[in-house]
């Protein structure tokens, strides 16, 4: 299990590399980068999880880090109130994003409730 300075060391790191840069606003110049966003938003939820359960990889238990993390932080546990919809969201967005480079099931063509402000259009 890692401990309190390692794995607040760990999680600077995942800050400064993943998130700061796109905190940077100024250089976006009106343009919307909502797919980036989401693939690094799903590597993030399940790097964090893995550092909060003191993993050192999520092989094999990636689901159910993921998963977890919805499910148990209180932002994310208010909106998937199940584990269906958090499978769901993993399933269609984590893996579809980051294994096809597209948003998988049916949440390309309609909404994905409660994660409606979230649903893209795939591409045909």
């Amino acid at each position: 299990m890692r401990g309190g300075t390692e794995e607040k060391s760990g999680a600077r790191r995942v800050i400064m590399m993943q998130i700061a840069p796109g905190l940077d606003t100024t250089r976006w110049q009106g343009r919307r980068f909502g797919f980036t966003i989401l693939a690094v938003d799903c590597l993030v939820i399940e790097t964090l999880e893995a550092f909060i359960e003191g993993l050192e990889d999520t092989e094999g238990k990636s689901r159910a880090t993921f998963c977890k993390f919805l499910r148990s932080r209180p932002l994310f546990a208010a909106e998937f109130t199940t584990e269906d919809l958090a499978e769901q969201f993993y399933y269609q967005f984590r893996c579809g994003i980051l294994h096809q480079a597209e948003v998988g099931g049916d949440s390309g063509s309609g909404p994905l409730d409660p994660c409606s402000s979230l649903t893209m259009g795939k591409s045909s």
